[in-house]
């Protein structure tokens, strides 16, 4: 019988982050999942105040009843109603943003260097936080290894930032909670994200007309969509858009 252990482990295969597992583990602690009860499930998922928390719990839910392959239960969570979500933008980062943010100046200590360097190479690939540690190099060429490397995605990077990056002794190990501190403190704002870095480089090289299909794969969806969903146009620029058409003279 799958455990909640073995859950979290596949979770951990799939390069999830660790502050994505230990949300998934704090919230399926909360059920017998030995023994579901579907109205303990839909109980805790109406009690987040918030739209987008009531979705997230549900996804947290689907995906491991999916997993356990309970998918009677899965069927009546999408038929669930939740409330609506509010349509806001994003906050995304732009190239030049990342650039001049994630700069070295002399003044910056090794640590503080390294950080920046980290995060550069985290919008410049678009990689998870959890696959930093995963990252291998064979013939020039970077890939993502899964835990038991039997699954691997191909990265394209920057040479010259990678190569930085190797002079910082045990980089690649560097704490998930001390990249998400660095990431608020580095680019002074503290609705930014290593997640957020995925979604503006995907962002970044729409707006720059590459194919969706690159982009996807370089993030490793395995669902073009879900590509889609990470393509955000900030507030202002879509208030640009639609004053430079719209505007009367």
């Amino acid at each position: 019988m799958k455990t909640l252990d073995d859950y979290l482990q596949y979770c951990k295969n799939r390069n999830f982050s660790e502050i994505t597992i230990y949300n998934y583990q704090t919230l399926l602690n909360k059920i017998n999942y030995e023994n579901i009860n579907i109205k303990d499930v839909v109980r805790i998922i109406l009690s987040a105040k918030s739209a987008n928390t009531q979705i997230a719990f549900r996804a947290r839910f689907i995906s491991f009843l999916k997993y356990l392959g309970r998918l009677d239960l899965v069927e009546t969570l999408r038929e669930l109603k939740l409330k609506k979500p509010y349509d806001a933008y994003y906050q995304t980062l732009t190239k030049q943003q990342v650039l001049e943010f994630t700069k070295i100046e002399e003044f910056d200590t090794k640590t503080t260097a390294k950080m920046k360097t980290i995060l550069r190479f985290m919008f410049q690939t678009g990689i998870r936080l959890g696959e930093l540690s995963k990252l291998q190099i064979k013939n020039g060429r970077m890939f993502v290894i899964d835990g038991k490397g039997s699954k691997t995605r191909e990265i394209f990077y920057d040479n010259n930032t990678f190569t930085k990056l190797q002079s910082y002794v045990g980089w690649k190990n560097t704490p998930s909670s001390e990249i998400g501190k660095w990431c608020k403190k580095v680019f002074q704002n503290d609705n930014i994200t290593p997640h957020s870095l995925r979604r503006s480089f995907a962002t970044y090289l729409n707006s720059q007309g590459v194919d969706i299909a690159i982009i996807s794969k370089q993030l490793g969806h395995e669902n073009i969509n879900t590509t889609y969903a990470y393509i955000h146009t900030s507030r202002e620029s879509a208030v640009s858009i639609y004053n430079n058409f719209m505007t009367m003279d």
